[in-house]
């Protein structure tokens, strides 16, 4: 007789042992995969949270005393003695993990295709635009004028009105205009009165500071009217004005309405100096060679002086007149230098700022989704360690640029005639620095892969903490040593233990500091690792409780359905069978049952994990009655996805169970055996 016989012969024994030991599987292997589960996705949760602390920009007024003179400068409100003491803190790893230092550096790439904020689909805002908005026009002078000489100096300015007859070199996102006005600044007056600005003649000019005013204009009235730039079309101007309208109140006393923008809905008045930005653009021109003194020297990015007069790290090109076609002039002596200063511009328009960084997500934008990944991925803790050459890219350059994950592009590091003057500037904005042709680069070049495309919330946002879409993300070890870096703003941050900010504030409380000189910020870490606690406590209660019932149906099953066994294993020791024989039969007998409901306890168990973990989560938030912030609701939101589905811990429990049932069978029937068969009748 077979061992399943044996047990078809008894079927109201085997269906309550069945039931028994299924509804206890069922149970220990539910219970054992929502503990996994909690404990799985608190331990995911803690590691995929970073909680940041953001110096404050901050700024006081300092006065000191030099040659009996007050000078004022700025200085940041958290002074050295507290940096030391941050410092401390986070040596010690139990409140702030440690700190993150960016480094920054100028770099060209031939496959890199910047851009600007003059793009049709973007907000213009010209004064982020440099140093793209460097250009080489041939113009024509319609008309000058010498402005008042600058009180004080030599400086003399003159105010130009010009046609552009060549864009020689101009940045691709920028429209060319018909209308020019341009500023020439000269050291001076014998230097302005040597190019003998006169209307008819042509020039060649490098420019700066180019500005769209057309662009501008429509992207004010865009701006009122709340659409897109491209749908503004100026040939809505009506230049009939009631008399109402010619009286309309303005907060500029001097603004004089002579036309009007109107659509269906709405009616915006315009002045004649917003009529004369129509099909025009604006720039300046700077005799960069010369501007300094003769014994000011360039510096490096450590701030030592070299032994290069600064005046020599600029090409002497601003404004020549242009009496020949312009190829011809070129290819002249004195073109010479102007085939530098495009190439000087084409460089330019390639380069892009570089940010090291050891923890992506500790940058305040990255943590705060201000910017995040949208292809590929971020950088792996190998890649930092070893200084992988990868690269992160904006969504806005790849675009231009036509390039993808994957792609590798050469990055040639550089920087400015003199860098410390715009990086140590407190309105200066990430960018990459203005490239001197004589300067030249840094050295050889570097091969960096994409590895992924980040996204910004706004392209153009200038906040203290942000950057610009021209710029490159790569680990920290594989730039070179000449970078720069600081405490404020985007280049530093604080990493804290989660869960610590308070704690942080106490520490800080305790020595007198002020407790907002770190803006902390955990994404609603503390709101969700409340939430999960619970869940996990909740969750271990059930476990443990599983884990009772299971050991009680385990003595039931021993007692009442193994123990019956004895009668069959003393009857075939009667007859002649060897113990071991006899143990393995009643032993298979035993076993099948625990084998059945162990397998049922696990399909059970899978069906059911996550509703009963969706069921004690929800619990779990409604006992603690979180309140949460605007960052801590998106977390709380996105719980759900967050929590970890372990069904390979059903599994486990059920074939544990099985194992645990079937080896306590053996042992008590293998204890019965050593007893005489008459005992076991």
């Amino acid at each position: 007789m077979t061992p399943l016989r044996q047990l078809l012969r008894q079927p109201v024994r085997l269906l309550a042992v069945f039931l028994l030991l299924g509804l206890a599987s069922a149970f220990f292997c539910l219970s054992a995969g929502v503990f996994a589960s909690a404990q799985t996705t608190l331990a995911q949760v803690e590691e995929s949270y970073v909680t940041i602390g953001v110096p404050t920009t901050e700024t006081k007024d300092v006065e000191t005393q030099y040659n009996g003179l007050t000078l004022h400068h700025e200085e940041s409100v958290i002074t050295d003695e507290m940096w030391k003491y941050l410092d401390g803190l986070a040596a010690e790893g139990t409140i702030i993990e440690g700190g993150y230092r960016q480094k920054y550096i100028s770099a060209y790439s031939s496959s890199l295709q910047s851009v600007t904020s003059g793009r049709q689909d973007g907000k213009y805002v010209p004064a982020l635009d440099d140093p793209y908005d460097r250009a080489i026009f041939v113009v024509r002078v319609v008309s000058a004028q010498v402005d008042p000489p600058m009180e004080g100096t030599d400086l003399v300015n003159a105010t130009v009105t010009a046609e552009i007859e060549t864009a020689v070199k101009l940045h691709p996102d920028y429209e060319l205009r018909n209308n020019l006005r341009f500023t020439v600044s000269c050291n001076s007056r014998d230097e302005l009165d040597a190019l003998d600005i006169a209307p008819g003649k042509r020039y060649l000019i490098y420019s700066a500071d180019y500005i769209d005013l057309d662009l501008e204009l429509r992207t004010t009235i865009a701006g009122d009217f709340r659409c897109d730039v491209s749908d503004i079309d100026l040939s809505r101007l009506s230049y009939e004005l009631t008399a109402e309208e010619m009286m309309t109140e303005h907060p500029d006393p001097d603004f004089k309405p002579v036309a009007k923008y109107v659509t269906e809905d709405k009616t915006m008045l315009l002045s004649q100096k917003m009529l004369n930005q129509m099909n025009a653009c604006h720039l300046t021109v700077n005799h960069f060679n010369g501007m300094y003194p003769d014994d000011r020297m360039a510096v490096g990015i450590d701030g030592t002086e070299t032994d290069i007069p600064l005046n020599e790290c600029y090409l002497d090109v601003y404004m020549t007149p242009l009496d020949t076609e312009l190829d011809t002039f070129l290819k002249s002596d004195e073109g010479a230098e102007w085939l530098e200063a495009i190439h000087e511009l084409d460089v330019q328009y390639h380069s892009v700022s570089v940010i090291g960084t050891d923890l992506l997500e500790s940058m305040y934008c990255f943590h705060q989704g201000e910017a995040f990944v949208t292809e590929g991925r971020s950088f792996t803790d190998a890649e930092y360690e070893k200084g992988a050459c990868v690269c992160l890219i904006s969504e806005s350059t790849v675009m231009a640029s036509r390039l993808g994950v994957g792609d590798k592009i050469d990055l040639s590091f550089y920087w400015g005639p003199d860098p410390l003057a715009d990086i140590t500037a407190p309105e200066w904005k990430l960018q990459p620095q203005m490239y001197s042709q004589r300067a030249g680069l840094m050295g050889g070049t570097q091969e960096y892969e994409i590895v992924g495309v980040y996204r910004q919330s706004d392209l153009w946002d200038t906040a203290d903490y942000r950057f610009l879409p021209n710029t490159v993300f790569a680990p920290n070890a594989s730039l070179p040593e000449d970078c720069y870096s600081s405490r404020k703003g985007v280049f530093f941050t604080y990493v804290l233990q989660n869960g610590k900010v308070s704690a942080l504030q106490d520490a800080l409380a305790s020595q007198n500091y002020p407790t907002n000189i770190l803006f902390c910020f955990d994404n609603g870490y503390s709101e969700m690792a409340e939430i999960l606690h619970g869940f996990y406590r909740s969750a271990l209660q059930l476990f443990f409780a599983a884990c009772l019932t299971a050991v009680a149906a385990l003595s039931v099953f021993l007692a009442l359905f193994v123990n019956r066994q004895r009668r069959t294993l003393g009857l075939m020791l009667s007859l002649g069978s060897g113990k071991r024989a006899a143990i393995q039969f009643s032993w298979r007998v035993a076993a099948l049952p625990a084998v059945f409901a162990a397998t049922a306890g696990i399909i059970v168990g899978i069906l059911t994990m996550n509703v009963t973990s969706r069921s004690l989560l929800s619990s779990a938030s409604e006992v603690l009655n979180t309140s949460l912030s605007s960052a801590g609701a998106v977390g709380f939101g996105d719980i759900g996805t967050k929590s970890i589905s372990m069904p390979v811990a059903v599994i486990a429990a059920g074939v544990l169970q099985m194992a645990v049932c079937s080896a306590a069978a053996y042992l008590y029937l293998r204890r019965l055996a050593q007893k005489s068969p008459l005992d076991l009748r």
